[in-house]
């Protein structure tokens, strides 16, 4: 019996159209990193600045080269509480379609920085995709 309600359940939220779980474990993710790289040491370590490339309206694209940025940052976070490696699998799954690449030439901005344009990007993702389910 529990199995049928679990079924139901499952079948009537794919259905609706749940926002992407996996965008909200990104939210959660890039919240805790942008609160624990705040004033620390990672003031010094910069990344690729994607939003001055072509995709400034936050595509698919964009978070498929996050996830790449990311994971050459991985190793420099010690403790590891915001479970980087976490983050970087759900970027990943994400933009699973995406095939991209991270632009070689361009300027570079703060770790901080970089996370407050993927933690904006993936609330408007989620906005939209609500929206979307809202009209349905």
């Amino acid at each position: 019996m529990k199995v049928v309600i679990v079924l139901l359940t499952t079948a009537a939220a794919l259905a609706c159209g749940v926002p992407h779980h996996n965008l909200r474990s990104i939210i959660n993710a890039v919240v805790c990193l942008h609160n624990e790289t705040l004033n620390t040491k990672f003031d010094k370590v910069f990344v690729k600045n994607l939003k001055r490339s072509k995709i400034d309206r936050c595509e698919m694209e964009f978070f498929c080269q996050a996830e790449k940025v990311l994971s050459e940052q991985e190793k420099l976070f010690d403790k590891d509480e915001c479970n980087v490696n976490k983050l970087v699998r759900n970027l990943k799954q994400f933009s699973i379609q995406s095939n991209c690449t991270v632009p070689t030439k361009g300027d570079e901005i703060i770790l901080h920085t970089f996370l407050d344009d993927l933690k904006k990007c993936a609330k408007m993702h989620m906005f939209m995709m609500t929206r979307a389910q809202l009209s349905k």
